[in-house]
């Protein structure tokens, strides 16, 4: 049986059929054009060094996938999907936003004060460098320094402890679901 011609449909749908098939190729190279515009803007900015360029993408992806599932509006779920994809994005987008552990670390600030830069001036084979040696304004002796790294530094471990339990249920909500996540 040929693609151009089914027996057992109207005259209509198959006119349609014939129509479709004619013009497919022009129409998919359309909407490749439209769709490589579209993802150039993103694209621009993209570079291939780091793992967040790669989210950034992902996360783009997702946001594309689930407006075209709510604009089809084809599968019987369509809803559950979006808000399942629409979770994947706003898991990369608090990663993206990096605020894990906020509260603790406005505390530290306003417990510690400003940053102050105590870096001093070296010289090394007629090179002048800088040590990198910052300090808080209520840290004011080296015990109290110290302290405050240590304090600082228990906060930065939370934070990044954070972030990996984000990356972990975004990857794991991803292989739950993204086999049921088309159109």
């Amino acid at each position: 049986m040929s693609d151009w011609y089914d027996p057992d449909m109207d005259w209509k749908w198959n006119v349609q059929n014939i129509w479709g098939n004619l013009t497919h190729p022009f129409t998919r190279t359309f909407h490749w054009f439209v769709k490589s515009i579209q993802y150039s803007r993103l694209l621009w900015n993209d570079f291939d060094w780091d793992y967040s360029y790669i989210l950034i993408l992902l996360q783009y992806k997702l946001k594309r996938t689930r407006k075209r599932i709510l604009d089809n509006n084809i599968i019987l779920r369509a809803e559950e999907i979006a808000a399942q994809i629409k979770h994947a994005e706003d898991l990369i987008q608090k990663w993206y936003d990096d605020d894990f552990c906020k509260d603790l670390y406005e505390a530290h600030d306003k417990k510690w004060g400003k940053m102050v830069d105590l870096s001093e001036p070296i010289e090394h084979n007629g090179i002048k460098m800088y040590t990198w040696n910052m300090s808080r304004e209520n840290a004011t002796t080296p015990e109290l320094q110290e302290q405050e790294k240590k304090e600082f530094m228990a906060i930065h471990q939370k934070a990044e402890e954070a972030k990996e339990k984000n990356f972990d249920e975004l990857f794991a909500h991803i292989r739950k679901y993204i086999q049921g996540w088309w159109d």
